[in-house]
């Protein structure tokens, strides 16, 4: 009969890292998040003997290194005490009565001031006063959570209920093209977004204003050795996704099926409302054929959308003479407005005002309701 193994200290350090990141830490280290940089530091090291474990998109969890390298992970520490300090400041009367919830897409907006202050306006009643920001770029579902549980829902906010709260939040759930590795599936990532507005809506007294997730048109490039693996990422041929649109639509569909339940729970509480109709290129693909004709770089005598779409199929054939690769016709069409969302990801300036003016209509709606 062979010996019981004896935990190394290596083995105790992972333990307690895990233990640490999904259930909390201390009291004296919850306000500095060290010991959550402290316990993903062995992780990192090319030694570790095993990868981070999985963060599930419906429990809370801090960002770990399954899910951001070092350095975000600092930023992200500064980024949640900066956003709980703010919230224990929270007054009722005297604070913002909107606040935006989620990743990057809602971060940039409430950094544009005047339309903040627009969203805030329009709720009337003494609603001016710019937004409350608790959004941060690169957050899934289980982070968002995790905030929330750690300080940024303070009792102030929760005993509100003139606070109108908008969330947006799921498409980091799916993965990003740089890095192939950690993604949830659709169910998944639905399930983490209804799991974050339930638990608004049931520790806090405001409304919860729940945005589908808006479609983006970054895709991998196999042909470039950016392949998404499968799984997770697969489609309904058990094959390697190669864009984000059917999974994006899975999970609006699964959002969209929840939504009447959750209206009807919380009455006059809860509204989803999707804001992608501006910035879906409807446009056949068949048609990106146009483009053809254009020369590198040359802007096609169409539309706003084709001569961007041009200077991307510029871009692309001079990336293919410089690696001696063909980019596949597929990828050369974007499923989104490129005047919009120049990066396929994120609104401009122009597509932030259609996204705002949305939300304004949402947040009309259920002020109302």
């Amino acid at each position: 009969m062979g010996h019981p193994k004896v935990a190394t200290r290596k083995d105790c350090i992972f333990c307690k890292a895990w233990r640490s990141v999904r259930h909390g830490f201390s009291s004296h280290d919850a306000s500095s998040c060290t010991a959550l940089l402290r316990s993903q530091e062995p992780y990192w090291s090319r030694r570790a003997p095993r990868p981070p474990p999985r963060e599930n998109a419906s429990s809370a969890s801090a960002r770990t290194a399954w899910s951001s390298p070092r350095g975000a992970l600092s930023e992200w520490c500064r980024r949640h005490e900066d956003a709980a300090a703010r919230t224990a400041r929270y007054a009722a009367g005297s604070s913002p009565r909107l606040v935006l919830l989620g990743d990057s897409l809602l971060q940039r907006l409430g950094e544009n001031a005047s339309l903040a202050e627009r969203l805030a306006r329009g709720l009337g009643g003494g609603g001016g006063g710019g937004a409350l920001v608790l959004a941060v770029g690169g957050d899934q579902t289980q982070h968002v959570l995790w905030r929330l549980q750690h300080g940024e829902l303070s009792r102030g906010m929760a005993a509100d209920p003139r606070l109108h709260f908008v969330l947006q939040v799921g498409t980091n759930n799916l993965g990003n093209v740089p890095r192939p590795g950690p993604a949830h599936s659709p169910a998944e990532t639905a399930e983490g977004i209804l799991a974050v507005t339930r638990y608004l809506l049931r520790h806090a007294r405001g409304r919860v204003l729940l945005t589908a997730v808006l479609p983006r048109g970054d895709a991998p490039r196999p042909h470039l050795g950016r392949a998404w693996l499968c799984p997770p990422r697969c489609n309904s041929s058990a094959l390697a996704r190669s864009t984000f649109v059917a999974a994006i639509d899975e999970v609006n569909r699964q959002l969209a099926a929840a939504a009447a339940s959750l209206g009807q729970q919380y009455k006059g509480r809860f509204m989803l409302v999707d804001c992608g109709a501006p910035f879906r290129n409807d446009l056949a693909p068949s048609a990106a054929s146009r483009c053809d004709k254009c020369s590198d770089g040359a802007a096609c005598a169409q539309t706003v959308t084709w001569r961007r779409s041009c200077v991307k199929e510029g871009a692309a054939r001079l990336l293919e003479r410089k690696r001696g690769v063909q980019e596949p016709s597929q990828y050369r069409w974007s499923p989104v407005r490129l005047d919009l969302m120049p990066d396929m990801v994120h609104p401009n300036a122009a597509g932030a005002t259609a996204l705002a003016r949305c939300i304004s209509d949402g947040l009309n709606r259920l002020a109302s309701a």
